[in-house]
């Protein structure tokens, strides 16, 4: 009988859906190395210290804990409770609990879902407390690991790689170049991620992955290998991570000092799965200050540093570099969740692909003014926009009683409505709010739209729904304050959330819809119902000049399932910032063949044909 009672316990502790680490890295020792801090530590956590929760959830949320300054739980190592308390899990239910489980305080950074949906990396916060002096975790020095690989099916979860030291999200989040923030750790083509790294001064990495300062490292998921991108006179600053392997970034140059006495910037570089780099541009003083993004294959664009202001889309193409030009008017470049280009300009926000010459959102003429007295406001200033499910979302700046108050607006791009989702009373009593540490926390989880601002009135930041279904006949009272937060940990204030992908199935059919919007003469759009086999499609489309058979040239540029045909007659041989776009009155023939694979290799069956008259 005992026999059968011992068996049936074994049976149901392996059911638990709490699981611990695996061994990679579970016997980490502290590091040898310097540290601002005490080299000794007093504490001697490993990671099969630490259980997950995150298996059947949905949502991920990390917060910080209201009653400290600098939001963060500076406790001794060792905790009387259970819990990371600054990231909360949600399920379909709506259920909240821990995400982390440990009897030792650790702060997450960020929680990033791979596109399968099969894993999600915990980016664990090693110096948490910059705003306050460098205090450094020694209990994420003790397991020399701050990136944590979960299986979401399992909660099995294991150090991506050891030794090395993720960047804060939330200090990417302040000291980035501007509200648009390119994420510190990114998913390129499938199961290869890259990520940015500090100083490994304080932990243990492997033989050749040191880092000095600031570094970008790949790492395969198939092979387990991480790699690291930037040599090693060079900081690896902004990046982005293209669905091809390449990836396009910034640096700074250690060895080469400006006047200021900082590092020599090396201009806007991509380097592809091969390790070799080129130069995709940098101005007079071999720099790069502008803004930049990536498209899904190949091709990167910027706004251009030079006197025209042009929207510059680039490619290397059997070795050399091609640019092609649209005219714009100076512009922070936006990538839409929507598949469309935007870029927000000193009057507000306009599309670049599709172009439209006529502004899109224009600025209230009170945020003109008020602009103008303010000196530390740089472009962009005081408005951020999010382009998503057919919307766009933006918060625009009211005084309300003496208060410097927002309102949160939507967009849509179908009809040009707007509406307030989120306004203030008159004496801003109710629904007022403020932005928190001047960073735009805009996010999308699960296709819901979210946004972290102060309340003016309790002086406490609140994560903000935007309701999924938009009145555009009712002004305000769209929206939903996380009250479930409160109730689960009051003292709990969220800064991020991060969701589940939604997955296409690979037997669902690929279709295409070729559009040229009115009075765009640069670009032709062509948009799918799922990922398609970027390389494939691209040699299966051409453009016909159809008075005169000749062919028209252009850059491919995809953005989520859009493609994006920027039209340019000199192939992008010609680097003089002028555009080559189609003639208006002419009649241009649109072919995509029906050969065109998806990512799972189905194909479209049939020619898509469309006449354009631009």
């Amino acid at each position: 009988m005992n026999k059968v009672l011992y068996i049936i316990l074994i049976f149901l502790f392996s059911l638990t859906i709490i699981s611990c680490a695996k061994k990679s890295s579970d016997d980490s020792s502290s590091s040898s190395g310097s540290s601002s801090s005490s080299d000794s530590s007093d504490s001697d956590m490993k990671l099969r210290d630490i259980q997950t929760n995150f298996n059947n959830k949905t949502d991920f949320i990390v917060g910080e804990k209201q009653s400290t300054n600098s939001g963060r739980n500076l406790r001794s190592p060792l905790r009387s409770s259970t819990s990371s308390e600054n990231l909360i899990v949600k399920d379909n239910d709506s259920d909240l609990d821990y995400g982390l489980i440990s009897d030792y305080n650790i702060q997450v950074s960020d929680v990033i879902i791979s596109r399968s949906n099969e894993y999600a990396f915990v980016l664990l916060d090693y110096r948490y407390d910059l705003m306050n002096g460098d205090i450094r975790d020694e209990n994420l020095r003790n397991t020399n690991c701050t990136i944590l690989k979960i299986t979401l099916s399992t909660n099995d979860f294991e150090c991506l790689e050891d030794g090395l030291v993720i960047q804060s999200a939330e200090k990417n989040r302040l000291q980035t170049y501007n509200y648009y923030t390119l994420p510190i750790f990114q998913e390129g083509d499938d199961n290869h991620f890259v990520f940015q790294t500090v100083t490994s001064d304080d932990f243990t990495p492997k033989d050749g992955l040191y880092c000095q300062k600031y570094c970008i490292y790949t790492h395969n998921l198939n092979t387990g290998e991480t790699k690291r991108i930037s040599p090693s006179h060079l900081e690896g600053d902004r990046f982005t991570a293209l669905g091809d392997g390449n990836i396009v970034w910034e640096g700074r140059d250690s060895n080469i000092k400006t006047e200021d006495g900082g590092s020599q910037g090396t201009g806007l570089m991509l380097t592809d799965v091969t390790g070799n780099s080129k130069i995709l541009h940098q101005n007079s003083w071999n720099d790069f200050n502008g803004d930049f993004s990536a498209g899904e294959y190949k091709s990167a664009f910027y706004g251009s540093e030079s006197s025209s202001n042009a929207f510059v889309v680039t490619r290397v193409i059997d070795g050399s570099i091609r640019k092609t030009y649209i005219p714009s008017v100076g512009v922070i470049v936006i990538k839409g969740d929507d598949g469309n280009i935007y870029g927000q300009a000193g009057d507000g926000l306009y599309s670049i692909l599709p172009y439209k010459k006529n502004i899109l959102i224009p600025y209230d003429e009170s945020w003109k003014q008020k602009k103008e007295n303010i000196s530390s406001c740089s472009q962009p200033c005081g408005t951020y926009f999010i382009a998503t499910g057919g919307n766009i979302y933006y918060n625009a700046f009211v005084e309300t009683s003496g208060k410097e108050s927002y309102e949160l607006r939507v967009f849509s791009i179908s009809d040009n409505q707007t509406v307030k989702v989120l306004m203030p009373n008159n004496d801003c009593t109710k629904d007022c709010y403020g932005i928190v540490d001047d960073v735009y926390r805009w996010f999308v989880s699960n296709n819901s739209v979210y946004i972290t601002l102060k309340n003016l009135n309790t002086n406490k930041k609140e994560l903000i729904k935007i309701n999924d279904n938009i009145s555009f006949s009712q002004e305000g009272d769209q929206f939903t304050t996380s009250t479930d937060l409160k109730n689960f940990d009051n003292d709990f204030s969220a800064l991020s959330i991060s969701g589940l992908n939604t997955l296409t199935s690979k037997d669902l059919s690929p279709t295409s819809i070729i559009s040229n919007s009115s009075g765009d003469n640069y670009s032709i759009q062509v948009k799918f119902n799922k990922k398609m086999d970027y390389e494939d499609t691209e040699s299966k489309i051409k453009i016909i000049d159809n008075s005169t058979n000749n062919s028209i040239g252009f850059m491919p540029l995809w953005n989520q399932t859009t493609l994006h045909l920027v039209i340019d007659t000199d192939n992008g041989t010609v680097f003089d910032d002028n555009a080559s776009p189609l003639t208006s009155g002419t009649t241009y023939k649109v072919t995509l063949s029906g050969s065109a694979k998806d990512s799972d290799g189905n194909t479209l069956g049939s020619d898509v044909v469309k006449y354009i008259t631009p």
